[in-house]
């Protein structure tokens, strides 16, 4: 019977290199398109929907030849100009 316990295949190398950049600034490429001030770059983030919202944005998008993150940065950035 073979033996079936875990071995790795090579030890990982451990890096010497300082964690001063841990919390550096995103260097992420700016896409095309990015906000409507233009000033900044795209980044990742994750948010919670309800399911029926997310069909509707996504509906909407589609129906408007858009892509959902279009869609709601273009949302939030005529939401958060509306307010003082």
């Amino acid at each position: 019977m073979k033996d079936l316990a875990f071995r790795p295949s090579r030890p990982r190398a451990v890096s010497e290199a300082p964690l001063d950049n841990v919390f550096a600034a995103d260097t992420a490429p700016v896409r095309s398109g990015s906000s409507a001030t233009g000033d900044d770059g795209w980044t990742k983030t994750s948010v919670a929907m309800r399911r029926s919202t997310r069909r509707r944005v996504k509906l909407w998008a589609l129906e408007h030849d858009m892509s959902m993150q279009e869609v709601v940065d273009l949302a939030l950035e005529e939401y958060l100009a509306s307010r003082p």
